[in-house]
């Protein structure tokens, strides 16, 4: 009997052709679209802030539009809730990177060993600009010691000016009834003469106070520079330029300010995070010439980045920065200080009736008498008189 062959050809013809069709169709039919390149996640470095309305939100928020340029890095502003605060986040909450945290704060923190060895925890990238010390209160109060035995805000309990106005009454030995309410509530009880003042720490001109003038039978007191004070505070002046519904146009007054520093988190060296805040400081001090102009706030001029902070530590990246930069830093310190001098030379009579030279004799008098033997104080000093004897020169 013959064997057929030809089912057996006939099944493996068509076994044959269907691998090649499916090979052949595998080939014709379009690959998959392959995914798309995913642009490199920016570097996020969130800082704190002080409350929503303070001078330290909106710089910190300037900051983050001239920085975030949608690529290597952002600046994320987060409100917190004072300095002391800020200080007890940026231990606790990893993802924290920095804060702005008041210079007599952190002072406070070290003498008093609030939190053990604070001095070796934080590290500052740089000290920023000088907070005044605002005192409103009912017209029918003259000076500080007015206000013995009356009720006084200090702010929130636990915020930084509640501890600022616990020590600039202690100097004064003055004796008060704090109350511990927010800004905006503070403010509207004191219109209504449930309080006696309001006391609030924040750069001039402060936003806080857009919403009150004169006409609500309040004004500023002033707050002298007593010996007490020295070691921690600047002093300070406020006038008509900085509110003229609560300054009048030939008053000023007298207060004292505190340095505000951008404080991190020493405990994160070796990590991820230290390498991204590292490429933030480069990024920051390479943007303050451009903070300086006058299309920001006024209180970016007064920034110094060589500006030490006797007894803490500056961040190895960013002093690695300034040592690297120290000639250019100088240069254009220079270059600002001849701009103000030529500024302030160009008015023939000042307010009270002195020329140019006997103001500058006059400033560097008071340098020498005041007691601001660190370097960074006294310009920072300088930098304050010189701006405020150009607006009272116009």
């Amino acid at each position: 009997m013959a064997f057929n062959y030809q089912p057996i050809l006939a099944i493996l013809l068509l076994t044959f052709s269907n691998g090649a069709f499916a090979q052949a169709l595998a080939q014709q039919s379009p690959r998959p679209p392959a995914a798309p390149v995913q642009a490199p996640t920016p570097a996020n470095i969130m800082i704190a802030t002080g409350d929503i309305d303070s001078t330290e939100a909106r710089v910190v928020s300037e900051l983050a539009r001239l920085v975030n340029d949608g690529s290597g890095l952002r600046v994320i502003p987060m409100v917190g809730q004072g300095s002391i605060q800020n200080i007890g986040d940026l231990l606790r909450i990893r993802t924290m990177d920095a804060a702005i945290i008041q210079y007599d704060v952190l002072s406070q923190f070290k003498k008093n060993q609030k939190i053990k060895l604070i001095e070796n925890k934080l590290q500052y990238i740089t000290k920023l600009f000088s907070q005044e010390v605002h005192l409103l209160s009912k017209m029918q109060f003259t000076c500080l010691a007015d206000l013995e035995g009356r009720k006084v805000n200090f702010g929130p309990r636990e915020s930084g000016a509640a501890l600022t106005a616990e020590i600039i009454f202690s100097a004064n030995n003055i004796k008060v009834q704090p109350v511990y309410l927010d800004q905006i509530e503070s403010l509207e009880k004191l219109k209504a003469g449930e309080i006696d003042a309001a006391f609030y720490v924040g750069g001039k001109p402060s936003r806080i106070f857009q919403g009150i003038n004169y006409k609500d039978r309040v004004h500023f007191l002033d707050i002298d520079y007593t010996d007490q004070l020295q070691q921690d505070y600047l002093p300070g002046i406020m006038t008509n330029d900085d509110y003229p519904n609560l300054v009048a146009p030939d008053e000023t007054v007298s207060t004292v300010a505190v340095s505000s520093v951008l404080v991190m988190a020493g405990h994160k060296s070796n990590s991820e995070q230290f390498r991204r805040i590292g490429a933030f400081a480069g990024k920051l001090f390479e943007t303050i010439p451009k903070l300086k102009t006058d299309e920001y706030h006024e209180k970016w001029k007064e920034v110094n980045l060589a500006s030490p902070i006797s007894g803490w530590t500056r961040f190895p990246a960013a002093q690695a920065w300034i040592d690297a930069n120290a000639t250019r830093i100088a240069a254009a310190e220079a270059n600002a200080a001849k701009v103000t001098a030529a500024a302030a030379g160009q008015t023939t009579l000042s307010a009270a009736g002195q020329n140019p030279e006997q103001v500058r004799a006059m400033l560097k008098q008071f340098l020498e008498t005041q007691g601001t033997s660190a370097p960074g104080n006294r310009e920072e000093l300088f930098n304050q008189f010189v701006r405020w004897y150009e607006k009272q020169s116009q």
